[in-house]
């Protein structure tokens, strides 16, 4: 694929899914608080969104740190940082409660830190890719583990399983110990449930991710 097709599709698609989030996040908003099952299938859909746009920019990374340059790869991180960064603006605005004291700049301020983080641990699974797996040869499937630019995005998506992991733990566990440790049917349900989701979600990125990768490739059909 010619590099200005490249970039022009890549960062579409980012756009895309930034102004999908910005349309979604009141929807979902709503939602939570008009009909409180829909935290079922809100909390999944939100996560699966979230990992979207980084996951799909690690792959394309990923890949063109192989083909050609890492430096290269680089570019494609900062374009998505950008972007996030551009649209921190108007999720900030939907996110602000007026009867917060907090002033809307410290809102902002919190979005726009986050999006920045993001985009270093995009950069830093990058660069842990690139150590590991994409100076080494392999030319097989793209979602094939044996890939080096799939091991890279599996390195990235088992991370993010492990972290939602442990905050989910940690949430069920402080949950349980205000309860004094009497905990439901439902409680435990939920605890799997959303778990199930985070296995889910990591599977998902790694699709996402190297999706990316096969369609922006430097071999793709032009």
């Amino acid at each position: 694929m010619k590099e200005q097709k490249k970039f022009f599709v890549f960062t579409l698609v980012l756009f895309s899914l930034a102004v999908l989030a910005c349309l979604l996040t009141p929807l979902f908003s709503f939602l939570s608080d008009a009909v409180p099952l829909s935290v079922y299938a809100v909390k999944p859909i939100s996560r699966l969104l979230a990992v979207s746009a980084p996951f799909f920019t690690l792959g394309v990374a990923a890949n063109v740190a192989r083909e050609e340059r890492f430096s290269h790869g680089l570019v494609f991180v900062g374009i998505y940082t950008g972007v996030e960064l551009l649209f921190s603006v108007p999720l900030s605005l939907i996110a602000y409660d007026v009867s917060f004291s907090a002033p809307y700049a410290l809102t902002l301020l919190i979005y726009m830190l986050t999006a920045l983080v993001v985009g270093l641990i995009v950069l830093g699974c990058l660069g842990g890719g690139y150590a590991l797996f994409l100076q080494r040869e392999g030319d097989a499937s793209a979602y094939s583990l044996k890939n080096p630019v799939a091991r890279t995005v599996a390195l990235g998506a088992a991370s993010l399983s492990i972290y939602y992991l442990v905050t989910e733990i940690v949430d069920f566990l402080s949950y349980a110990k205000d309860r004094l440790w009497v905990l439901t049917g439902a409680d435990v349900f939920d605890f799997c449930y959303f778990v199930l989701w985070i296995l889910l979600a990591g599977g998902f990125a790694y699709y996402v991710g190297c999706f990316g990768a096969k369609r922006l490739s430097a071999k793709a059909a032009e």
